[in-house]
């Protein structure tokens, strides 16, 4: 070796490379001198974890699993109704279990703190309610008798004698 500089790839047959003996190679910054953001809630798994998280209270995920449960249902209430009347139908009893489910899924969400689920159930209900209300309306015009309409008669001057 020369008295110039070291081999920095001590024992690598290919290729040497000399340092001055003053040169220093530059650090990378030191981990933890970050600041780090504070933890609101149970820690989330390490890449690589492949277990579920489970660190909610059990009634929270009592809930969670409630509005999933009644979310499910609805699609088992649908196919139930279908397959009895023969056709594609959807059933009143969809739109109420749609929105008890978003609304309970909702307000898990919102205690997660998650913003993707939170924008994903927060419009359903108002697409569920009017969809209620189309409803009503049509069973509503259904229900009424249609009254004829009056007979005009022709004004009295225009009366001929």
């Amino acid at each position: 070796m020369s008295e110039l500089g070291r081999s920095y790839h001590e024992g690598c047959a290919t290729e040497r490379v000399f340092w001055p003996k003053t040169a220093r190679l530059p650090r990378p910054p030191a981990f933890g001198k970050f600041p780090q953001p504070a933890r609101t809630s149970a820690p989330k798994p390490a890449r690589g974890d492949n277990k579920l998280d489970w660190g909610d209270t059990w009634y929270w995920l009592a809930i969670g699993l409630l509005g999933q449960a009644a979310f499910f249902l609805r699609f088992l209430v649908q196919w139930w109704e279908s397959e009895r009347r023969g056709e594609s139908v959807i059933p009143l009893s969809f739109w109420y279990l749609s929105i008890f489910g978003s609304a309970v899924l909702l307000i898990y969400a919102i205690h997660r703190r998650e913003p993707v689920f939170i924008l994903a159930y927060l419009p359903n209900a108002f697409v569920y309610a009017r969809n209620l209300a189309l409803l009503r309306r049509k069973q509503r015009e259904r229900e009424e008798p249609k009254a004829e309409p009056p007979a005009i008669e022709p004004l009295p001057s225009a009366r001929r004698s």
